[in-house]
């Protein structure tokens, strides 16, 4: 803490530079030897709009106070506990800038811990405060869920002497864990954009002229179409995720080849390892592309096998495409002879199906990575 016996009465002078009324008090020559006569000269300050390194706020406080007659702060007060709260409450419950260096909106401020102060210097009545801490953050991402990590922060902020932050001299905050936690993330994104983009595109395609203004002549015929195509479009989809996988990691292809019984069961003579081994992923091409996308058995069992993703219950999933297959091969004809009779609601049923697919995908396959 500071003694009044400190403010000498050139400094409260030189703290209200700009007021009117310290004309007033310049030329009558008051010697400043209590705190009411300062207090007042202070409210004047402030009541004309300008604003005094010392407010009459603090000095009100001391003037109660009959021990030590105490005003403001000491360089000796400024402890990480003395500013902890001060910090957090100026740097990210106020500010904005302080959230824009975090690195994205995503990203939360939790607590600052680890603070530790390393100069203290006075500039008129106020502080200079620098030091270093630990932001503590979160990231909650939709796929695959939240992150947390530590940030390194490293702060100068003036402080009046009521221990409160006026401006910031600067504040860098290393985001770089984030970055760093995350380049899987962002590879996971560039991929997102080509398949699950792809298949929500699709999806968006088929809902647009699901709301069309049709005649119930043609809204029989249309309601097939579009139900047959969101099959399809998953269809795309878990054929490009797959492909994509075991093109750009050759552990992956090789698992691919191991565990596939069509290759698994294959006989060669070793005169013929390596022109094997060179057209090893044309062969792999070539099954894949031959595959039907839309026999959960086999898609499930090469994703469990090779990319370690497990699939979630398919039930609704399989009569799905039981539908899809009537649509396709007997136009809508079931073998008792009856017909599948599509509603607006049965097409967004069978779209919230295949999106459920998707997702677990994504993040199935997001968990493996970061493991």
């Amino acid at each position: 803490m500071i003694r009044f016996a400190d403010y000498t009465d050139a400094a409260i002078m030189a703290s209200v530079r700009g007021c009117p009324d310290r004309q007033n008090y310049l030329h009558s020559q008051m010697h400043f030897t209590s705190p009411r006569p300062v207090i007042s000269l202070l409210e004047s300050c402030e009541r004309c709009g300008v604003t005094p390194s010392v407010s009459s706020r603090s000095l009100t406080r001391v003037e109660t106070c009959d021990s030590e007659r105490l005003v403001g702060m000491r360089k000796e007060d400024f402890t990480p506990d003395a500013i902890h709260d001060e910090l957090w409450r100026y740097s990210f419950q106020e500010s904005e800038d302080g959230l824009g260096k975090l690195g994205g909106g995503m990203i939360v401020p939790t607590r600052i811990a680890d603070i530790e102060i390393t100069t203290v210097s006075e500039k008129d009545f106020h502080f200079i405060v620098d030091g270093t801490a630990t932001l503590k953050v979160t990231a909650d991402w939709e796929i695959p869920g939240k992150w947390s990590g530590d940030y390194p922060m490293k702060f100068s902020y003036e402080f009046d002497s009521d221990g409160e932050i006026v401006s910031e001299v600067s504040c860098s905050i290393d985001s770089s864990a984030f970055d760093a936690g995350v380049d899987d993330y962002e590879a996971y994104l560039v991929e997102r954009s080509r398949h699950k983009e792809s298949f929500q595109r699709d999806v968006l395609d088929v809902v647009s002229l699901l709301e069309q203004s049709i005649s119930p002549l043609h809204r029989k015929c249309l309601h097939r179409l579009l139900y047959a195509n969101v099959i399809t479009a998953l269809e795309c989809y878990l054929s490009g995720f797959f492909i994509s996988r075991i093109k750009d990691d050759k552990e992956l292809l090789r698992r691919f080849i191991e565990t596939t019984p069509t290759f698994r069961e294959q006989k060669m003579s070793v005169s013929d390892v390596f022109q094997t081994m060179d057209a090893i992923e044309k062969r792999a091409n070539s099954y894949l592309f031959g595959l039907v996308w839309h026999r959960l058995s086999d898609v499930s069992r090469i994703y469990k096998n090779v990319l370690g993703v497990s699939f979630p219950d398919l039930t609704a999933l399989r009569n799905a495409i039981q539908v899809r297959n009537e649509l396709v091969h007997r136009n809508g004809r079931k073998l008792d002879g009856t017909e599948d009779e599509l509603s607006e609601t049965d097409i967004r049923r069978v779209i919230k199906t295949a999106e459920e697919l998707t997702d677990h995908i994504e993040m199935e396959w997001l968990r493996r990575v970061r493991r």
